[in-house]
């Protein structure tokens, strides 16, 4: 199979660091691209996606308040297994390049904050699909950043992405395994 997909992000960046007067809080975002799904069988295939992805938290702190507008060139590359035939299960690796960073502090213009993080982003997605008529299906997909997303720059706490995302996905080309149905 080969689609499109599209939707919301529901993102946050969190911390184990000492950063004990920092709020973080979810803020909205997108993520659309490409998706491919190569079948082993009726039951398990393989699927590579690629997206542009914003990510990024609101938050502030006892001296400033904004938000981080986070934007990513995402590449998960997932495991799925077919429970029934309308609902499937995913799980895997998720590796992410920053294209885009802005810092827009509530009282201030916004700041180039790309210096501020590391180029690269690595997490584990876990999610499931609910195909509908039409070719058209939709998806729920929970992100957790395994690697630190900001260098020292400017924040002293290592923090990490964490994303909710809700797809809707559009199947283009679609061959079935079943050679009978041809």
């Amino acid at each position: 199979e080969v689609g499109v997909k599209g939707g919301l992000n529901i993102t946050t960046q969190t911390t184990k660091g000492s950063a004990e007067n920092v709020n973080s809080n979810y803020k909205a975002g997108y993520h659309a691209g490409v998706f491919g799904n190569f079948f082993f069988n009726k039951k398990m295939a393989g699927q590579l996606e690629i997206m542009i992805s914003q990510k990024g938290s609101k938050w502030s702190d006892p001296y400033f308040s904004g938000k981080d507008n986070l934007c990513y060139i995402d590449i998960p590359i997932l495991f799925r297994f077919q429970i029934i035939d309308l609902i499937s299960v995913h799980a895997g690796p998720q590796f992410s390049f920053m294209t885009r960073a802005n810092s827009i502090p509530d009282s201030g213009d916004k700041v180039d904050a790309k210096s501020y993080y590391n180029t690269t982003d690595v997490g584990i997605a876990i999610g499931a699909e609910v195909s509908l008529p039409l070719r058209f299906s939709i998806a729920v997909r929970y992100i957790e950043g395994l690697s630190v997303t900001t260098n020292n720059t400017y924040y002293i706490d290592q923090w990490k992405n964490r994303v909710i995302q809700v797809s809707v996905t559009f199947t283009i080309l679609s061959k079935s395994l079943d050679k009978s149905a041809s």
